[in-house]
């Protein structure tokens, strides 16, 4: 007969994405869990002039842990990051943290707002950084934006976490968008016209 093998005999996913307070409390016979710890996306600042454009949010920062049941006994709690908030500037992500902030995915920074007219590179918000895993992967700084023209120009990309690129403008002169993976950073807006936009 052939020998016996080791190896995984189930594997289980949890995922928490809602912000605030969790508790992780394992599956019956867990032995090992690897946590991925990530921080929320920064937002893009307010355009409030003709002829604008803010950067793209930075990314959140992720930590990848790998826990024995022992480290987490019964259960262990964390934080689930919020995004940053779009406002004048855009609001920073909130850093995820877990098992006591010994594990911790920081939040990516928000991007500046932009109240002058035609300024023709507008800086992202700086990416998250990570700490306590046996992997930390810092997010990726949000794009330039830019103008070509005083009325053609676009908000910069957002940055990138461990899950995927972040948001890309529209198109000229158009609000920002939200982050679309994971932690990943907003784009920024572009004001060609009169209208300010957020």
């Amino acid at each position: 007969g052939g020998g016996g093998g080791g190896g995984f005999t189930q594997k289980v996913i949890q995922v928490f994405t809602t912000p605030g307070a969790i508790t992780y409390t394992p599956t019956a016979g867990m032995k090992y869990c690897t946590v991925y710890c990530t921080g929320g996306g920064g937002a893009s600042g307010d355009c409030t002039n003709t002829d604008a454009e803010t950067g793209g949010g930075g990314g959140g920062g992720t930590a990848i842990k790998t826990f024995s049941a022992a480290d987490i006994g019964a259960s262990k709690a964390g934080v689930v990051g919020a995004g940053g908030t779009r406002a004048a500037p855009g609001g920073s992500g909130v850093n995820s943290t877990f098992v006591a902030s010994s594990l911790v995915g920081g939040g990516g920074g928000g991007s500046a707002q932009n109240v002058a007219a035609v300024i023709w590179v507008s800086p992202g918000g700086i990416g998250g950084t990570s700490s306590g895993g046996d992997i930390n992967v810092n997010g990726q700084g949000g794009g330039l934006g830019v103008i070509a023209t005083t009325a053609q120009g676009l908000g910069g990309t957002g940055g990138g976490s461990f899950w995927g690129g972040g948001a890309c403008a529209a198109a000229p002169d158009n609000a920002g968008v939200a982050g679309t993976n994971w932690g990943s950073g907003a784009a920024g807006a572009h004001a060609s016209g009169t209208t300010d936009r957020l």
